[in-house]
This record gives structure tokens, C-alpha cells and sequence, in this order.
């Protein structure tokens, strides 16, 4: 009867290559938690930066609702700081102030661009802003939507006057211009190039 007694050599490198295989999975495994990691706060920093962009244009239109509400020649009014806040703010394609029937009374540009329709139940999307700002006395956000060419979001400021709705002022936001202006070159690197 033959014993067979594996070579020292032999088990001594099947440990070294199985060390260094094990090595080499916790070494990659450890890098990939790592990107992880860093792209998970990279996305949370870009959602804070956006919320503050967007809340802080909120503010700047709530606040020409509340300057037209008291003002005189309101519509050089909303004509001369709409033009301000779409210079500042390339991601806004449009401010259309609304009167309290949802009809336009000015936008800026004047072109009409693609708008809400109906959703999935039939009701205007519209009509449902317009009336929760009315309700709520704040800012709504409409949920985003799909034109023929790019995606969008509307914000809607009531404007209020002795405590009556008087309308509404809307910005409509294109999301493709948003992410490509917020979103930093060394996030935009590791995301495939539908921003850049």
C-alpha cells in the first residue's frame, strides 16, 4: 500500500496562491465599497445643491408674487425681474404668470413651450397646481414630464392680495439644462456622458 503525503512545496504555494486570490477579492472588494461610498455622497451632496437651487428660486419667485400682489405697473414688474431670474438661471425656460382663473396674463420668453396635459386619470395637471397653491398658500412642484424634447418641472407660486388668490406665477424648469448645470465635473466623470 502506497501512502501518498503531499509535497510541503506543493500545499505551501496552493496556500500562497489561495492567500493571494483571497487578497486580491478583499482588496477589489473594499475598493468597490469605497466607490460606493463615494458616489453615494457624491449623489446626496448633488440632491442637497439642487434643492437649494430650487428652493432659492421659489423664494425669488414668491417673492415677485408678493411684489405684484402690492404693486403698482405689475406688469413691468414681472416683465423686468423674470428677465433677471431667467438670466441667472439658464435651467428655467419659461415664468408665465397666471391670473386666478389659470389664465395667462404674461411670459417671459413669449414663445409657448410644450406644457402640461392631462395625467394617466384625466385630470389636468394644471388646473391640480394651480389649485393646490391656491389651497395650500405655498409653492407646488408638479411632478416631472416628458415633452417631445426634454423633460420637465413646473413650480407654481400663489400670489396673494389682502388674502385673496389672485394667481399664480409658474416656472418651467428643464431637467436636462438643471442636472447639466448642477451636476460637478468630477461627478459628471463617473457618469456615462447623457449630461456632459
Amino acid at each position: 500500500m502506497v501512502k501518498l503525503v503531499p509535497d510541503r512545496a506543493q500545499t505551501s504555494g496552493g496556500i500562497i496562491d489561495c492567500s493571494a486570490r483571497l487578497l486580491f477579492w478583499l482588496l477589489r472588494r473594499d475598493d468597490a465599497n469605497e466607490q460606493r461610498s463615494t458616489l453615494i455622497a457624491d449623489v446626496l451632496w448633488l440632491e442637497q445643491g439642487i434643492n437649494f437651487h430650487l428652493e432659492g428660486n421659489a423664494e425669488q419667485l414668491q417673492q415677485l408674487a408678493n411684489d405684484l400682489a402690492k404693486g403698482n405697473n405689475k406688469r413691468a414688474l414681472f416683465e423686468l425681474r423674470s428677465q433677471h431670474i431667467l438670466n441667472n438661471n439658464p435651467d428655467i425656460q419659461q415664468v408665465i404668470w397666471l391670473d386666478a382663473s389659470a389664465q395667462v396674463i404674461s411670459l417671459l420668453p413669449t414663445q409657448k413651450l410644450p406644457r402640461l396635459g392631462f395625467d394617466g386619470l384625466g385630470n389636468e395637471i394644471q388646473s391640480r397646481s394651480v389649485e393646490m397653491a391656491s389651497k395650500l398658500g405655498k409653492t407646488v412642484y408638479t411632478d416631472a414630464y416628458r415633452t417631445l424634447d426634454a423633460s420637465q418641472i413646473e413650480v407654481y407660486s400663489p400670489i396673494f392680495e389682502n388674502g385673496e388668490y389672485r394667481g399664480a406665477l409658474v416656472s418651467v424648469y428643464s431637467l436636462n439644462s438643471l442636472l447639466k448645470h448642477m451636476i460637478p465635473w468630477w461627478v459628471r466623470r463617473k457618469i456615462p456622458s447623457a449630461y456632459s
